[in-house]
């Protein structure tokens, strides 16, 4: 999902308020806001070194690596040929994916070769995870670990958000299980933070809102099994700091300004990624967490300082909501998130739509101008997804959240009756 998606929740805490009643002056949670980014980063291999440059896409897991099949899968299999006694056959699962050769010598495209190494990875470590004396367990679980976390377009420039949808839960799962065994490999910690991060937005928490109208009780069942979602992410996101910086989760809840200090731009993708999922866990309904505010702001902050054109203005896309409740800002909150809107648009030129969705959620149906609420959604829904692939997936879910605001503007304005 490779965008600076910008992912907004209108509010669900309750209600007629289920969307910021213009009339409502209730706590707005955090939740309501965290940027979607897809954007050019820098892989990390097993040991959270980085590597060449990669395209970030909104990643759940899913990458399309660079072609090494030749280097590792044969070195790894004949390796692990003592792990496997038993004569090759049909029922296996992986024989074929590892070992087998096409019937006719054909020269595979690079995409089909990719994705023949990837396969043999996911084979080749399985296959070593159950066995607990392989000498080369590790090395294949962080090799697959790079794989997944590496980066890519395989996800972001889909055209069926459902599809995704059903396919997600098994990268995640398999990533988490790859942490079970290298709990600090750099890479699948960032890309399980930032995956259940949007899964929980895009696939759960959108559902929630939507469903809300027909059906209370699974909208509210859905908006707890997001929060979990969030609260994880976050967890992941803390243990991917903390693997770069030992002692920074202690120093962090101690003294979050001063904590943030110590991280440099290579860490601005983990410092997003653990804001976000902490802020969207943020709600009014969960008083713990409100106090954790600052926290989030420190980590948000250090990243704009860092590198405000990340992700495409990602960051800039999380702070339109943002700013709108910040406690203690200087200067108007309305003034504040035109600027950060502003400058998202310009660091996605114009091709994202989240930055607009952001924009009408947060700021048009707080100050009660519809005008510029169908404005700015007109401009989002006017963006021709399959201009900017690596954008397109992002774009149609965000473009269904437009068309859902659209729909919903009654209830959200106080629109007199035409005579």
């Amino acid at each position: 999902m490779n965008s600076h998606l910008a992912i907004q929740r209108v509010s669900a805490d309750a209600g007629i308020y289920k969307m910021q009643s213009p009339q409502a002056t209730k706590f707005q949670p955090v939740r309501d806001c965290v940027a979607w980014p897809v954007h050019h980063g820098t892989a990390l291999d097993s040991e959270g070194s980085s590597g060449a440059p990669i395209s970030e896409s909104a990643r759940f897991g899913h990458t399309s690596t660079p072609d090494r099949s030749e280097s590792i899968a044969p070195s790894a299999v004949s390796r692990c040929d003592h792990l496997t006694p038993q004569p090759r056959s049909s029922s296996s699962p992986f024989s074929s994916i590892i070992l087998a050769r096409p019937d006719r010598q054909e020269v595979p495209t690079a995409k089909q070769r990719s994705f023949g190494y990837r396969m043999a990875l996911v084979a080749f470590t399985l296959a070593c995870m159950l066995t607990s004396g392989c000498s080369i367990r590790k090395m294949a679980i962080n090799k697959l670990g790079d794989a997944l976390a590496g980066g890519g377009t395989t996800f972001a420039g889909d055209d069926d958000p459902e599809l995704i949808k059903a396919a997600v839960p098994f990268s995640l799962k398999l990533m988490e299980s790859l942490l079970a065994e290298s709990p600090k490999h750099k890479g699948l910690l960032f890309a399980t933070s930032s995956g259940f991060t949007q899964y929980g937005y895009a696939f759960v928490q959108q559902d929630a809102d939507e469903i809300e109208d027909k059906d209370l009780a699974a909208a509210t069942e859905l908006r707890a099994r997001a929060h979990r979602l969030h609260l994880r992410a976050r967890s992941y996101g803390l243990r991917g700091l903390e693997a770069r910086h030992p002692g920074f989760e202690m120093a962090l809840r101690a003294d979050a300004k001063k904590a943030v200090r110590i991280a440099n731009r290579a860490d601005v993708p983990q410092l997003y990624w653990t804001a976000a999922p902490w802020g969207l866990a943020i709600t009014a309904d969960k008083p713990d967490l409100v106090a954790d505010q600052p926290i989030v702001e420190a980590l948000i902050d250090r990243a704009l300082e860092l590198d405000e054109s990340f992700a495409n203005g990602a960051i800039h896309g999380f702070l339109v909501t943002y700013e709108m409740r910040r406690q203690g800002a200087k200067g108007d909150p309305v003034t504040r998130s035109r600027e950060h809107f502003d400058r998202a648009v310009a660091l996605g030129k114009g091709q994202q739509a989240a930055p607009y969705v952001a924009f009408a959620e947060a700021v048009c149906i707080k100050t009660q101008d519809v005008k510029e609420f169908e404005s700015v959604l007109q401009q989002a829904l006017a963006i021709n997804a399959d201009d900017h692939p690596d954008y397109r997936l992002a774009n149609l879910i965000m473009q269904r959240r437009a068309r859902w605001l659209l729909s919903k503007k009654e209830d959200l304005f106080l629109i007199e009756p035409k005579p």
